[in-house]
């Protein structure tokens, strides 16, 4: 077989497989739909409450985490951006926060002012830290300053979840 003979086919023994498909889509839409509620954390932003808090301490120092299976470490970079090294630890971070908007946005509800004021502040701290020498040195400066951060990351991700 060529490459360009090559056509997808469908046979109508698979139209069962996508209306399975259709009712789990339309059942998850409605329990997502059903089981959201504001204050109060939802159970679909779990994933992404254990994720933040894991991905921002990686990249702020706080700890260190590998997985020996994959022989890689969170903080191994992805790419460079203006010589800035982007790790794997501040993706995942960057996309838990942004779960946790999705599925606070997902419910109807909308954010309040000052509940997008934590969100923005979440989202801005850990480029700020790789792109910014100087609030990467007043960070890298103590220990402490770091473990204040990476509580305020994570504090700010369980009110996002509750508000949302």
């Amino acid at each position: 077989m060529t490459r360009s003979s090559w056509k997808p086919e469908f046979h109508c023994d698979n139209i069962y497989l996508v209306y399975i498909f259709l009712a789990l889509y339309l059942i998850g839409r409605y329990w997502v739909r059903c089981n959201m509620a504001y204050n109060q954390i939802d159970e679909v932003d779990l994933i992404a409450l254990v994720a933040l808090p894991l991905f921002a301490g990686v990249e702020l120092g706080v700890w260190t985490l590998s997985l020996d299976t994959f022989s890689t470490g969170f903080r191994d970079v992805l790419f460079s951006l203006g010589g800035t090294d982007i790790t794997i630890a501040m993706v995942g971070a960057l996309f838990s926060i942004g779960g946790l908007v999705a599925t606070g946005q997902l419910n109807g509800e909308n954010f309040r002012d000052e509940e997008w004021y934590v969100i923005g502040g979440a989202i801005v701290a850990l480029p700020l830290y790789r792109f910014v020498p100087a609030f990467q040195n007043l960070i890298d400066s103590y220990a402490i300053i770091a473990f204040a951060l990476w509580l305020l990351i994570s504090g700010a991700a369980v009110y996002i979840s509750y508000k949302g």
